[in-house]
């Protein structure tokens, strides 16, 4: 497949997802930035990867998003236009490799209504349920026996600690959006600290005082010690955890976007992710959306080498370390020749 036609698939599905400012169900909507859609973009780029490498190795695989929201974003840089949700970004990006259930969780109302009437049209593939996430983890992971890509985009801190253990022992990877921002303000009020405990499973939290970064550092090593903890209970295998975070938005607002899942070659991809990321990208998205360019050039090496793996992995189980090695020689060699142009 050549450059430019990757680069125009990319572009196309990007599209795909963008919805006019004169929609006539705009509403109810998620409020976002820039990096709302870059955020989107990182799920779909890793649920593309994961449904190649998972296919081959486990019958089935769905998605999970235990706080869907409304099924749509309102990016306020693009003049009034829409993101569909992360459901549509992760049923564009696995096309080929497609889930075989979405499991979606939101517990307020209006947002439930809108997002069941949206996602109709994946009909009995989709299931949409009006709870607290926290109230039907244990329900949603208990009887399920393959792999789950799992979502958890806190706007708080939504999440309990003892759900995402639940997660944990189930076979799944798992993204989820940090609030760092967030963390000082609630830190500080005493009233709304306890909400912390819960979150963190503990009170470490305290020893971050009012640090936002070092708050998203505990509560990664939190998260790795008890994947390795409860991987080792339930496989009485010596699992390691990868679990590295990506941030995004500006000086002043900021999350970490944070992966977990078992360590392996294929964790080098977001490894490049991490290395590369930036907000020229999000300017990028924004102009892309905003038609003030039709190309998505920084994304492509990433689609590119997700192509070559799917190309390799038909009707055979898929060990991505030769390609994986290859695509960051790739990204280097791009890196080199940009340098020379200019």
């Amino acid at each position: 497949m050549s450059t430019k036609h990757k680069s125009d698939l990319l572009a196309k599905k990007v599209k795909s997802l963008i919805i006019s400012e004169n929609a006539e169900d705009s509403e109810p909507y998620n409020k976002g930035h820039p990096w709302s859609v870059a955020k989107l973009l990182l799920l779909g780029q890793w649920a593309d990867l994961y449904s190649t490498i998972i296919d081959n190795n486990f019958p089935s695989h769905r998605f999970v998003d235990l706080l869907a929201g409304a099924g749509r974003t309102k990016i306020k840089e693009t003049k009034g236009k829409l993101i569909k949700g992360s459901v549509f970004v992760v049923d564009t990006f696995s096309e080929k490799h497609p889930f075989v259930k979405y499991v979606l969780v939101e517990n307020n109302p209006e947002k439930y209504e809108a997002l069941k009437e949206r996602t109709s049209i994946f009909k009995e593939k989709c299931e949409v349920i009006p709870k607290d996430c926290n109230k039907v983890v244990e329900d949603i992971f208990s009887d399920y026996p393959d792999h789950n890509l799992v979502f958890v985009d806190n706007e708080g801190f939504n999440v309990d600690w003892k759900s995402i253990e639940t997660i944990m022992r189930a076979k799944a990877d798992i993204i989820i959006n940090y609030p760092t921002s967030m963390f000082k303000r609630v830190a500080q009020d005493s009233k709304s600290s306890e909400r912390l405990d819960i979150f963190f499973g503990d009170d470490s939290w305290r020893l971050a005082r009012f640090d936002r970064k070092y708050s998203a550092k505990i509560y990664m090593e939190n998260l790795k010690i008890a994947y390795e903890r409860i991987k080792n209970e339930v496989t009485k295998r010596d699992i390691k955890a990868y679990v590295k975070n990506i941030q995004l938005g500006n000086r002043s607002y900021f999350y970490h976007i944070i992966l977990v899942c078992k360590q392996g070659t294929y964790t080098m991809f977001w490894e490049q992710l991490r290395k590369e990321w930036n907000q020229k990208n999000c300017k990028c998205l924004i102009d892309f959306i905003n038609d003030k360019t039709s190309r998505l050039d920084w994304f492509e090496g990433f689609s590119a080498e997700v192509e070559a793996i799917n190309s390799k992995s038909k009707g055979k189980q898929v060990d991505p370390n030769e390609s994986l090695e290859r695509f960051l020689g790739n990204i280097k060699k791009n890196s080199n020749k940009a340098q020379q142009r200019k």
